[in-house]
């Protein structure tokens, strides 16, 4: 009896370690194309996600995580650009006006991402949208007014172009963090 109740045993925790092992390795796996075709830029998207060096791996936290670093790059190149706009201007406080505006804005989504990068760290799925959702407003707002007085953007065409890049990298990191829940 003793014998035949240590193999059993030993069966019982093979298969387990052999269940947890497979388990584990399917749902890390990372599907780009599946990713991609939930965005409104597939192309975008699978340019982007296969861009990540060292390639794609089998690890969604650090896609996620690169996604982010890509989504922080792009705002601070905003930021910087917008900061060169505004010195270009002179003294046309009209002609600050945008820029300065978006300029506020693209500071609220630094800290959005950087909260975010935050809520990854301890898996707050709920707080991540809440993140994605503050930055796709702020974005809306620099480039169509915050309020019934305030007129859409004109400025230079560099900001929307940014804007739009960063818009379509929240997009990817939303269906990122789906597949993450």
């Amino acid at each position: 009896i003793g014998t035949n109740f240590k193999m059993i045993r030993f069966s019982f925790f093979a298969v387990i370690f052999l269940v947890s092992v497979t388990c584990s390795y399917t749902i890390k796996v990372v599907d780009v194309d599946a990713i991609c075709k939930q965005t409104n830029n597939v192309s975008f998207c699978t340019n982007l996600l296969n861009s990540k060096p060292g390639g794609v791996g089998q690890d969604l936290d650090s896609l996620a995580q690169y996604t982010l670093d890509v989504a922080r790059s792009n705002t601070t190149n905003t930021i910087i650009l917008i900061q060169r706009l505004i010195a270009q201007t002179g003294r046309d406080v009209e002609a600050q006006i945008p820029y300065k505006k978006c300029l506020s804005f693209f500071e609220k989504i630094i800290h959005s991402i950087d909260y975010f990068r935050d809520m990854l760290k301890i898996r707050e799925y709920e707080e991540m949208f809440r993140a994605a959702d503050r930055i796709t407003y702020y974005i809306y707002d620099c480039l169509n007014g915050s309020g019934p007085d305030e007129p859409p953007y004109h400025g230079s065409p560099m900001v929307p172009k940014n804007a739009n890049v960063l818009n379509q990298v929240v997009v990817i990191i939303s269906v990122i963090i789906h597949k993450l829940e």
